[in-house]
């Protein structure tokens, strides 16, 4: 079966969960700051698991008006891992 990640993200049913979210690092400088994170996911159709791992994301925001608002200007997933890899990355 053919599945590409467009059709994959547009079927009925679909749940991506995320959970156990640990901020590594995180800078900033005046408006703008940066975090690196790992964080455990979980994807499923219709209550039935398809994979779950863990991944390593980076998020990227701006500080907006007066009462500083943070505002996310990008969203990375820089590595990605099912739970039969985690000791390739994270030793788990």
């Amino acid at each position: 079966m053919d599945l590409k990640l467009e059709d994959l993200l547009s079927m009925d049913g679909l749940a991506i969960e995320m959970s156990n979210t640990d901020f590594l690092e995180t800078y900033t400088r005046g408006e703008l700051g940066v975090s690196v994170y790992t964080a455990e996911y979980k994807a499923s159709i219709d209550g039935k698991s398809l994979v779950e791992g863990k991944l390593i994301g980076m998020v990227t925001a701006k500080k907006y008006g007066d009462d500083g608002i943070w505002k996310i200007g990008n969203y990375s997933i820089i590595n990605v891992r099912d739970k039969e890899n985690f000791k390739e990355v994270f030793g788990q």
